[in-house]
């Protein structure tokens, strides 16, 4: 079998691979940008943080041009920012519905156990969506999760079970709408979508429409019985979510 030895010859900004066959490949060391006469030019990093005559506004340009909010991010972040509102509205939501099932009328623990989980959930995307943005140099503005004051918590088991599918499916279809627009024009925000937070959806949608079909074919065959109902959906709040 025919091996070759490496010898990497470093020049003037550039790595050669060189093979004992020749030169096999040449690969570009970035560069920092230079003015015709040597010096930073005033887009960089080095400009506003290396020269001697720094200012407040200078500081405050270094601040910001060496920071690691680069690429298409900084045109993303009210979008990033909207997604973690939403996310956090989402988890209240499913937070007061957990508890409408937890009193001491209603007592479907099970059900109460499922929302609260799914509270968690959400929650934990909104705080891994505000983490992602401090991690490329973004900040909040004006950040504020407003509860619609009108809606209505005291609803039926299996309407709470449609309501969150219909829910995590707006959130999962904004995500991929945002993630099949954005990817050229940042394609790491695009992959963070995909992989800590879209997937997660996709997870919960499976979940609870499985619990929307399962419970809906066991009272269906008894829906003008409230008693049997009643007892129907006593078992599956004990057995299947508790």
């Amino acid at each position: 079998m025919l091996t070759f030895r490496s010898i990497l010859g470093i020049t003037l900004g550039t790595v050669l691979i060189v093979h004992s066959v020749g030169v096999k490949a040449t690969i570009p060391i970035p560069k920092v940008s230079t003015s015709a006469t040597g010096s930073p030019v005033e887009s960089t990093c080095a400009f506003h943080c290396k020269t001697p005559d720094a200012n407040e506004k200078k500081e405050m340009l270094c601040n910001t041009i060496c920071s690691s909010n680069f690429g298409g991010f900084p045109d993303l972040q009210t979008i990033a920012q909207t997604l973690a509102t939403k996310h956090l509205e989402t988890s209240m939501k499913f937070l007061m519905m957990s508890t409408q099932f937890s009193n001491w009328k209603t007592q479907r623990n099970g059900f109460s156990k499922l929302f609260d989980s799914l509270s968690d959930s959400t929650f934990n995307d909104a705080v891994n969506i505000i983490q992602y943005m401090a991690k490329r140099g973004g900040r909040l503005n004006n950040f504020k999760v407003e509860l619609g004051t009108n809606q209505n918590y005291n609803i039926s088991e299996i309407d709470a079970l449609a309501q969150a599918v219909d829910v995590e499916k707006g959130l999962a279809k904004e995500i991929l709408e945002v993630t099949n627009t954005n990817a050229q024009v940042d394609s790491a925000f695009a992959h963070f979508l995909v992989d800590e937070v879209s997937e997660k959806h996709v997870d919960r949608i499976h979940i609870l429409t499985g619990h929307v079909n399962n419970l809906w074919k066991v009272i269906f065959p008894h829906r003008n019985s409230e008693n049997t109902r009643g007892f129907v959906i006593h078992m599956f709040d004990t057995k299947v979510l508790g």
